[in-house]
């Protein structure tokens, strides 16, 4: 599907190498607004990703390994999305509706 407002596709953007930038800086390269998100903890509690929702698109998957802004375990899953998006992303990956 075409991204709307001639933005890069969510595909280009997740095939990107975001060594050393920032999950906000994945964000904001979208050029757009994402409506919802869904934490993924492939262990119970361990934080592994999260999953940006672009209506009418698609996922976008963020994952981190390296925590360095907040607890990557937290056994009530309570993440803080925006401490997330200051860490660094390891991977990113995108899932079209």
């Amino acid at each position: 599907m075409n991204a709307p407002n001639n933005n890069p596709p969510l595909a280009e953007i997740a095939a990107q190498d975001w060594t050393g930038g920032t999950v906000s800086a994945v964000l904001d390269a979208t050029g757009r607004t994402y409506d919802e998100h869904l934490f993924v903890d492939n262990k119970p509690g361990s934080l592994t990703a999260i999953g940006f929702h672009y209506p009418d698109e698609g996922w976008l998957y963020i994952y981190v390994t390296e925590y360095k802004h907040m607890k990557r375990f937290d056994i009530d899953r309570s993440w803080d999305v925006e401490a997330f998006k200051r860490e660094t992303p390891s991977r990113v990956s995108f899932e079209a509706d």
